[in-house]
């Protein structure tokens, strides 16, 4: 039950912190921020205290609310809308893309995945340390053998 109360927490201090700034999403950011503050209340309560909580209710209440925020935020995108909520990408080739317009991605989702410093994130969210530069292909100065 921690587990899920340090991954509940996890995900509201990444995706909540982003919201937040989101200019789409300022209708919730009241809301935003209740559910922040009471959630980094609980991360401060003793172990009694988390036990006792009913994480899938907490949970509940803070995924409706995120889910009310994607539809703000997908609603001022023009283009086709993309949902990857939760996507898995473990050992996804990332490098180059360009990720600033993503919400609900967490570093332990870029930490599986393969990227390299052309790749765009999100301000909220750091580089992996094992993200290298990009390869250049073969042909490139990099690839020839000395002589």
């Amino acid at each position: 039950m921690l587990t899920l109360t340090s991954d509940l927490t996890l995900t509201l201090d990444l995706t909540l912190t982003s919201d937040l700034i989101l200019a789409s999403a300022r209708p919730l950011r009241t809301e935003l921020g209740q559910a922040f503050d009471e959630t980094q209340d609980l991360t401060g309560q003793p172990a009694e205290v988390l036990l006792a909580l009913d994480v899938a209710a907490q949970r509940e209440v803070v995924s409706r609310l995120l889910m009310r925020t994607s539809e703000l935020v997908r609603a001022g995108i023009d283009g086709p809308k993309q949902n990857h909520r939760g996507a898995d990408l473990r050992g996804a080739d990332l490098c180059g893309a360009d990720l600033t317009g993503s919400f609900f991605l967490t570093n332990s989702q870029l930490t599986a995945a393969k990227g390299d410093l052309e790749t765009k994130l999100p301000p909220a969210l750091g580089r992996p340390a094992h993200w290298r530069a990009p390869d250049p292909g073969p042909g490139s100065k990099r690839h020839t053998p000395p002589t």
